[in-house]
Parts: C-alpha cells; sequence; structure tokens
C-alpha cells in the first residue's frame, strides 16, 4: 500500500515539525509506503531548511507565496501524480495534531 501525505506551509515551522513528527510517528515501523510532500508558500522562518534536515525523505516544494491552502493543495495533488501513484492520499493542515 502507497499512501501520499500532502500539506502546505507558510512561517509556521514549528507546527509543521510537530505535525510530520507524529505522521512519522504513527507510520513508523508499519507495512505501509509513505511518501510525503510538503508545499512551502515560500516561507522566510526556514521551514524548507529545518524539515529537510529532520525529515530527509520529504518532498518540498517551494512556491510563490500566493498559493495559500487550497491552491496548494490542488498543486501539491498534481506533483504527486506526476511522481507516483499513491492508492490514497493523506491531506492535512499543518497544524494537526495527530492522536
Amino acid at each position: 500500500m502507497l499512501i501520499a501525505t500532502l500539506t502546505s506551509s507558510y512561517n509556521r515551522k514549528n507546527l509543521t515539525l510537530n505535525s510530520i513528527g507524529q505522521i512519522y510517528n504513527d507510520f513508523y515501523d508499519k507495512d505501509i509506503d509513505v511518501k510525503h510532500y510538503l508545499i512551502d508558500d515560500c516561507s522566510t522562518d526556514g521551514t524548507r531548511e529545518i524539515v529537510k534536515n529532520c525529515f530527509r525523505d520529504v518532498k518540498i516544494i517551494k512556491t510563490s507565496g500566493d498559493f495559500y491552502w487550497s491552491r496548494s493543495m490542488r498543486f501539491g495533488w498534481n506533483q504527486i501524480r506526476k511522481e507516483i501513484s499513491p492508492d490514497f492520499l493523506f491531506v492535512y493542515n499543518d497544524d494537526t495534531n495527530f492522536h
């Protein structure tokens, strides 16, 4: 099974790190292939750099700063479909806490 995760962020590195980290913990050591995608809408707070350092396999796509959430999700989904054919797409806000 292949799951693609998709979120977007703009200058919310701590929230983004937290939500991605929680997803990593949920899928750690499971028999599920997960590909993570982050649409970074031109953050200036170091979001891209810290996510890349902490989670090397997250595909980070930088956009122009005017995508906001819905355009980021559409753009991200189109990028995912060009690269992989996931069984499921898991879309979430970067400020979500998973339990």
